[in-house]
């Protein structure tokens, strides 16, 4: 299990044309198929499949980078993905090192807001 940072090395991870497993486990927990079609400046542009779906979505979704991370992720709720191997679940991200390095930062962060807006 690796986490995904929008980084060189990406291109690598999530080769076109290739199918991987991703998975998250911040403040929801899932897995699903990415297929990448190309990249740009700040995406990564291809399709997905979700377990019990009865096919792919259409080409033109998106990975994208979070801004103050540079975690790659998916969706409106921001959270980091992991390319998942054969025998690993979604679950186990929580037990994984990089995720405890995560959550700090995101608690880090959710204070400074909360700061902010109490002003």
């Amino acid at each position: 299990m690796k986490i995904l940072f929008f980084n060189t090395s990406l291109k690598d991870r999530l080769p076109i044309g290739e199918v991987v497993r991703l998975g998250y486990n911040c403040i929801n927990v899932g897995e699903f198929l990415w297929e990448t079609t190309k990249f740009s400046k700040d995406r990564v542009c291809g399709k997905f499949f979700y377990k019990g779906d009865n096919e792919w979505s259409a080409e033109g979704e998106y990975l994208y980078k979070c801004v103050k991370t540079t975690l790659l992720c998916r969706g409106s709720g921001a959270e980091p993905l992991w390319i998942l191997k054969d025998y690993e679940n979604p679950k186990d991200i929580r037990y994984h090192e990089d995720y405890e390095w995560y959550t700090l930062w995101r608690k880090k962060e959710d204070k400074k807001m909360k700061e902010r807006l109490s002003v």
